[in-house]
């Protein structure tokens, strides 16, 4: 707070009178200037330009993140009719008059559906097993052959099945349901996996030998 002399107006005429001229003189010494509390210091304006503000600078670089093209009114109604275009399909597939239903029989008639082709299946368990009746077609079967010898795995030795006659036509039956079975006929490796069947004209050298691994258990049938 300033320090200045005060004067009543007394006081102010005497000066008149005694110095002889019109002016005032007015001295003022300033001793200390104490800031109220609370005031802004320069401690203070260093913290606060220190703080991390908006600037032209950052407003640009979140302007860059933005895509050029955002998303509008008109784009978002267009992503509703895709929309509703696609309830309206799966409401007719769903309705027994649109699409043909997946629980829906198969109309009258012949219903192909291609070759199945099957790898392996589980054992049936033991007892009565009825499936009906089942039409079936051998595709490369034997036709006009006779079975004329029929071997088992009690009929061999060290691995090893010995027909009378050499081997044209065989049919193995691998009976082992764990163990996948590889006959060799006529130096041809057959390979039959657990409890299948394969019934085929061999060819290679002519031979009554049949040798196989793997398999424990099996049936093999020659024919002519």
């Amino acid at each position: 707070m300033a320090n200045s002399k005060w004067w009543s107006i007394g006081d102010i005429w005497q000066k008149i009178f005694n110095e002889g001229n019109s002016k005032i003189k007015v001295e003022s010494s300033v001793v200390d200037s104490s800031l109220p509390s609370g005031a802004s210091t320069s401690a203070k304006q260093d913290v606060l330009i220190a703080k991390d503000f908006a600037t032209q600078t950052t407003l640009a670089a979140i302007l860059a993140k933005l895509i050029a093209a955002p998303s509008t009114e008109a784009k978002q109604d267009v992503l509703i009719s895709y929309v509703d275009g696609l309830e309206s399909l799966l409401t007719a597939i769903n309705d027994t008059s649109g699409i043909k239903k997946i629980v829906d029989q198969l109309p009258a008639g012949t219903n192909q559906i291609g070759t199945v082709g099957i790898t392996a299946l589980p054992s049936i368990p033991s007892g009565s097993n009825l499936i009906g009746s089942v039409n079936a077609t051998i595709v490369g079967g034997l036709p006009n052959q006779t079975l004329v010898e029929q071997l088992t795995d009690a009929d061999a030795v060290l691995g090893v099945l010995t027909f009378f006659e050499n081997i044209y036509c065989i049919e193995i039956y691998n009976t082992d349901m764990s163990n996948i079975g590889v006959f060799v006929v006529n130096g041809i490796s057959i390979t039959v996996p657990p409890n299948k069947v394969i019934t085929t004209i061999v060819g290679g050298t002519p031979s009554p030998i049949v040798t196989i691994t793997g398999a424990i258990t099996y049936i093999v049938t020659r024919y002519e």
